[in-house]
């Protein structure tokens, strides 16, 4: 678990997921691509 102060650190996020990938090579592993509004981004 985490300390309230630690909670109060955290920045969320909601998104669009853009589009999901296997990662080529890998049995469970996915590549998104993520519109946060602004920003885009690719986890």
């Amino acid at each position: 678990m985490i300390t309230f102060d630690e909670f109060k650190k955290v920045e969320i996020k909601i998104g669009t997921i853009l589009s999901a990938e296997k990662v080529p090579d890998t049995d469970k592993l996915l590549k998104f691509m993520i519109n946060l509004g602004e920003d885009r981004f690719l986890v």
